[in-house]
């Protein structure tokens, strides 16, 4: 989803002719990383104290947790153990008009 985003943005801001594309890469990581008992990683928008509390009960599952003055969702950042190496687009640069 974020990288759909910025692809968006970045879309946006280029001119017309300019394209964008996202690659998603998968990585593996440990079923047993602490990161998935105890999130951090703060993402998306940033509430208040109550409505936080809200939505990690109206969620089912979301972890919020204090960033200053305000509060947001966080989720697990493990570590990566391995990625998945191809190479689909070997050659896009001199073959794509981009």
């Amino acid at each position: 989803m974020i990288g759909y985003l910025l692809e968006q943005e970045l879309a946006n801001a280029l001119p017309p002719q300019r394209q964008v594309a996202t690659l998603l890469t998968r990585v593996e990581v440990g079923a047993d990383d602490p990161a998935f008992t105890h999130p951090t990683k703060p993402i998306g928008p940033v509430y208040t104290e109550a409505e936080a509390e809200r939505l990690a009960i109206i969620s089912k599952g979301w972890s919020v947790a204090r960033d200053g003055d305000s509060f947001g969702r966080v989720v697990a950042s493990p570590k990566p153990h391995a990625s998945w190496r191809f190479s689909p687009f070997t050659g896009c640069s001199t073959t794509m008009p981009w």
